[in-house]
């Protein structure tokens, strides 16, 4: 399995842009693209040893530049445009062939990481915030309320930013086993909300893989499930939601627009299925994936 590093940005007013392997090698580098943050980090899987590439790719800042292997390498993992006069550029070595068997993720942020940093398998993980006033991700942006915070956020991204209020005691359990035999087991009385976003480095687009969140209720408990699904997919993808109301049972598919259900089970999965996409269009992909679950306490 390959593994990523994944950030969470507990900072307020913190966006930050996210850019797979496959987008700096396609869209990012020797092009015209600029963009102007306080922060550029390198972050790779675990187990990463495509070094060699890294020492020819290159962040620019007018005429000074760091090759993203020193970017990976130094303190934190990032470098800071200290007077934010001109934007971010970023180059390859003429001949340079970028491999993206081994993954790395670049962010552009206005603010450093915090030290909570968590393993992400397959790209997928699912986050428990116990205290917590929001939560923001790249095209995909929520405020909520302390007392209607989700007790569980799946998402399918290497990356999320916990918007919360400089009050707030913030402690989040992250997990990454998203498999049937290790679903969720959530308890009457609480929410969920299920993520994604196609600007937020979705490698799932790439890879074409299906990805589910797989939710227990109690014991094999029945309760009434209402689901809010808020869906715009890229035009070009014929991709879907898939939602499975029970254990074994029938599947229903979403596409774009609202939707809204409700039904009484003791077992529900939600299934992401985009359209796979090949390196060089997985940055166009304009999926927005908002998904509110509550489970009646009743």
């Amino acid at each position: 399995l390959r593994t990523l590093t994944v950030i969470l940005f507990l900072a307020r007013q913190v966006s930050p842009s996210v850019y797979s392997c496959e987008e700096v090698r396609f869209w990012v580098t020797n092009s015209s693209f600029t963009q102007n943050t306080r922060y550029a980090c390198l972050v790779t899987q675990e187990g990463f040893s495509n070094w060699n590439q890294l020492e020819k790719v290159y962040a620019q800042i007018g005429k000074y530049y760091t090759s993203l292997h020193d970017v990976a390498t130094g303190r934190g993992g990032c470098i800071e445009n200290e007077k934010m006069e001109t934007p971010w550029e970023f180059f390859s070595l003429q001949g340079a062939q970028l491999d993206c068997t081994q993954e790395y993720t670049l962010i552009l942020t206005s603010q450093l990481p915090r030290s909570s940093v968590f393993w992400w398998i397959l790209f997928e993980c699912w986050s428990f915030p116990r205290q917590a006033c929001g939560f923001t991700r790249e095209d995909v942006q929520g405020m909520k309320e302390c007392d209607s915070m989700p007790d569980w956020i799946f998402t399918f991204d290497d990356v999320i930013s916990l918007d919360v209020d400089p009050s707030v005691a913030l402690t989040v359990e992250c997990s990454s086993l998203l498999e049937l035999d290790a679903m969720v087991m959530a308890s009457p009385g609480e929410s969920l909300a299920v993520l994604s976003s196609g600007r937020s480095d979705d490698l799932q687009n790439m890879e074409g893989r299906s990805k589910s969140a797989f939710v227990l209720i109690g014991e094999w408990e029945a309760h009434e499930v209402r689901i809010d699904m808020n869906l715009s997919f890229d035009p070009s993808n014929t991709g879907s939601i898939v939602l499975q109301k029970s254990w074994d049972g029938p599947e229903f598919q979403y596409y774009n627009g609202s939707h809204n259900d409700q039904f009484i089970t003791s077992f529900f999965e939600v299934r992401y299925a985009p359209k796979p996409k090949i390196g060089p269009q997985i940055w166009h992909s304009l999926d927005n994936i908002i998904i509110e679950i509550s489970i009646d306490d009743k």
